[in-house]
C-alpha cells in the first residue's frame, strides 16, 4: 500500500536511499533488491514488484536501457561509435574498457553483439588518424607541416607531440612510415 501511494505521488517505484522523503520505503525496496540478488525473494513477490515497476537490478536495467539507445543509434548511423561528448559516449567507453580488461559479463557481451557493437574500436587511434589527415590537408594547402598554434592549436599540439614521440622512439612503426 505504501509503495502504491509512492508510485501514485511520484510516478515511479524506485525511491533513492539518500535524500528521498520516504527513507523507510527506500530501505525496504533496497532490501527487496538484496533478497532478489541472493535468490531469496519468492517468485510472486518478484512478479508484484516488477508489475509496479521496481527495478530489482538497477545496474542491469540501466545497462539494457543504454544498450537499447545505442542499438537505435546503430540503426540510424550504421556504427556503434558515437562522437566525443555524445550522451552514450561514457557508456561506449566503459563497455570497451571492461571488454578489454575481461570484466564485461558474458550476458552484456551478448546484448552488445546483438546490436553490432564494435569492441575493437580504438578512440585514440581514430583520433590520431583524424589529426594526421588534417595535417596532410594542411601540407597540401600550405606546402609544409609547420603548423603554428595561432594557425590551429590542436593540430600544432598533434604535430609537436608526434615529433616528440618519434624522437623518444615511442611512435609506432606504422605511424613513422606514414609521417
Amino acid at each position: 500500500a505504501e509503495l502504491d501511494a509512492y508510485i501514485a505521488r511520484y510516478g515511479h517505484a524506485n525511491p533513492r536511499r539518500h535524500g528521498d522523503p520516504h527513507p523507510k520505503l527506500a530501505n525496504w525496496v533496497m532490501w527487496q533488491r538484496e533478497f532478489h540478488v541472493k535468490g531469496e525473494l519468492e517468485d510472486w513477490k518478484i512478479q508484484e514488484l516488477k508489475k509496479r515497476g521496481v527495478m530489482l537490478d538497477p545496474h542491469w536495467e540501466s545497462f539494457t536501457r543504454q544498450a537499447e539507445a545505442l542499438g537505435s543509434y546503430v540503426k540510424e548511423n550504421g556504427t556503434s561509435i558515437v562522437p566525443d561528448g555524445h550522451p552514450l559516449d561514457d557508456f561506449v567507453r566503459r563497455c570497451i574498457s571492461q571488454y578489454r580488461a575481461g570484466t564485461l559479463p558474458p550476458e552484456k557481451i551478448g546484448v552488445l553483439r546483438n546490436i553490432n557493437f564494435n569492441f575493437g574500436y580504438d578512440r585514440n587511434r581514430a583520433k590520431w588518424f583524424r589529426h594526421f589527415d588534417a595535417l596532410c590537408d594542411f601540407r597540401i594547402k600550405h606546402g609544409h607541416c609547420n603548423v603554428t598554434a595561432t594557425q590551429d592549436a590542436e593540430l600544432s599540439h598533434f604535430k609537436v607531440s608526434t615529433r616528440c614521440a618519434h624522437k623518444k622512439g615511442e611512435l609506432e612503426d606504422y605511424r613513422v612510415v606514414l609521417m
